[in-house]
Parts: structure tokens; sequence; C-alpha cells
């Protein structure tokens, strides 16, 4: 699977909630839901197609066992234009890409304010070497 993201946001996970939303399923059906939506996460939440043959080769067993274990997930699982998207850990990463972003801009806003002062302080070096 190659990613086609340079970016992964970090992921924050309100551990209770997640036990409290996920304590009905058991472990086939809890594995099969992580691998789907660790997927969604590296690829940005965008091209899992509604597929059973490829989300059962994403989640490592047969299709017959996908089948299965589907209805299960139907509640954390919502199909939009023929590809599926998992609705809790989305917002999660909306979340994550805001902060990364928010992030990104002030770390860029600092080295700004940091190239200046360092500019100033050579130039005024360059003043003083000058005769």
């Amino acid at each position: 699977m190659t990613r086609r993201t340079t970016f992964i946001p970090f992921c924050h996970i309100a551990v209770a909630d997640e036990i409290a939303l996920t304590s009905n399923l058991d472990a086939l059906e809890l594995g099969c839901l992580h691998k789907i939506r660790n997927y969604l996460w590296i690829h940005n939440f965008i091209g899992l197609k509604n597929d059973d043959r490829q989300i059962s080769k994403i989640c490592k067993i047969s299709k017959k066992k996908w089948l299965k274990v589907k209805p299960s997930l139907d509640t954390f699982l919502e199909v939009y234009d023929d590809e599926i998207m998992e609705t809790t850990w989305r917002e999660y990463f909306n979340d994550a890409v805001k902060k990364s972003e928010n992030a990104r801009r002030a770390a860029s806003i600092g080295q700004e304010k940091k190239k200046r002062k360092l500019d100033a302080i050579t130039q005024q070096m360059l003043s003083k070497l000058k005769p």
C-alpha cells in the first residue's frame, strides 16, 4: 500500500470515548474497524471504494468473513458517492489537520521574525565594518 500524502497528522484519540463506542464489537470486528480507520487516515479519508473485495483485503480477511463483519460496522461506516467514510475519526482527522496547519503557520511566522532579526544584526555588523 503506497502512501499518497507526504504529511500525516498525529492522531489524538479519547480512549474512554473510543472504548465506549466500540465496546459491543468482538475482536475481529474491532480489528477490521481499526484497519479501515488507519487506511482512511493515511489516505486523508479519500478513495476507499465501497467494494467488499477491496475492503476485505485491507482488513486482511476473506470476503466471506468481511460480509459477516460488515453489518456490525454499519454504525461507524457511511457511504458517500460510492466511497466508504468513517465518521468518528473523520472529525479527529479534521481537528488534527487544523492544529497542524496552525502550528505550521505559527512556526513560519516565528521563522520570518528570526530571519529579520538576524538580517538586522548582520546589517549592523556590516555597517560597523565599513570605513
